[in-house]
């Protein structure tokens, strides 16, 4: 995902949640968004749908779980683009 950066301070705000269709289409999953692999892996400190990365670029982690309890996790990349 990438974003502006409005005032070349390298901070932007990214709506995690515009990720979810990128990740998998159709109905049925829900999705929580994490800094690290290991709290993806066990649900712990999910990123608020607001996030606001402090870094350039950044990887953060997404859970996504079926209707049916199975999990995956992907890979998102954050990039806050500089103005021209």
């Amino acid at each position: 995902m990438e974003t502006w950066d409005d005032n070349s301070d390298g901070i932007a705000q990214f709506t995690l949640t515009n990720a979810n269709s990128k990740l998998i289409t159709g109905g049925g999953y829900s999705f929580s968004y994490y800094l690290t692999i290991a709290d993806a892996q066990t649900s712990t400190n999910p990123l608020p749908s607001n996030y606001t990365n402090l870094v350039i670029i950044r990887q953060v982690y997404a859970l996504v779980v079926n209707a049916n309890g199975c999990k995956d996790i992907a890979e998102v990349r954050l990039h806050v683009l500089s103005p021209a």
